[in-house]
């Protein structure tokens, strides 16, 4: 006998019972619970009885922890279904950016417990793979240098999809390990701090390169003299953030250490180092 509706479970025979509820349980991975299923339906039990029983056991809340996690912390109801629905998203997920099976579904309840919704993992596994493929060494070697995290993209995938860590705040940890790549390629290294401190000053990554670079050439273009050895240290980091202000002495001080070699040289064919200082790129 097929069992199509409640009514077919009402007068439908022990063996068809066990045989409905083994297609189905099992495909939620409760194949254990059969027997327990099929007792309460032969038994006569109401819907919510038999809900209330099948949650009650181990291996339900085994299978679904998630459900009851998010009943604690006051977060709105999910389904069995809706849980398998989101692993079953996650795999496909896997797939389409070649990650090991299991990466994803195997956290999928992690997340649902952290209310991360599954656009929001999509979003973090997407940026995860755009910072894989252009993210260049440098880059890779401050995420080390400022998080701990080891430059290996499996490493870096894990970081960027925990459920702990929120998009944004990884978007901005990246821009952070930009920026000081960027200085590091001008010939001047940051701290963390002092990379964070330029990104909330909405410096980019460009801007940061470039005015690094002007200040490193700046002693190559004024003929036997380096302007970096008279530049203390929180003035290079105000004109790595654009201060105007910093950046007008600076060029007024190049000036007069350039005065001597204004006949010719260096910085009579060649000023770029001093007015590249403020443009951004």
């Amino acid at each position: 006998m097929a069992i199509n509706n409640t009514q077919d479970l009402e007068t439908a025979t022990a063996p068809d019972l066990e045989a409905y509820f083994t297609q189905i349980l099992t495909s939620f991975g409760l194949q254990e619970l059969v027997p327990v299923a099929t007792k309460l339906a032969t038994e006569g039990a109401s819907e919510a009885e038999f809900m209330n029983a099948i949650e009650a056991t181990d291996a339900y809340r085994r299978r679904f922890p998630a459900i009851f996690a998010r009943r604690e912390k006051g977060l709105p109801p999910i389904t069995a279904t809706d849980i398998l629905n989101y692993e079953h998203r996650a795999g496909e997920l896997e797939t389409l950016y070649g990650l090991p099976e299991g990466f994803l579904t195997s956290k999928a309840q992690d997340f649902m417990v952290r209310d991360v919704s599954f656009d929001q993992l999509r979003a973090q596994v997407a940026f995860a793979s755009d910072v894989l493929t252009k993210a260049d060494p440098e880059t890779l070697f401050e995420l080390q240098r400022f998080y701990g995290l080891e430059p290996t993209s499996g490493a870096l995938l894990a970081y960027v999809i925990d459920p702990e860590r929120a998009l944004p705040h990884i978007q901005e940890q990246v821009r952070i390990a930009e920026i000081a790549a960027s200085t590091t390629r001008g010939g001047f290294q940051l701290t963390k701090e002092e990379a964070a401190a330029l990104e909330a000053q909405g410096v980019s990554p460009g801007d940061a390169r470039a005015r690094a670079e002007s200040l490193t050439t700046l002693g190559e273009v004024i003929t036997g003299t380096n302007i970096l050895d008279a530049v203390d240290r929180e003035t290079r980091l105000k004109v790595l953030a654009g201060d105007t202000r910093a950046i007008g002495e600076l060029r007024k001080r190049a000036e007069r250490l350039a005065s001597p070699f204004q006949g010719g040289g260096a910085f009579a064919t060649d000023r770029t180092g001093i007015t590249g200082i403020g443009a951004a790129t």
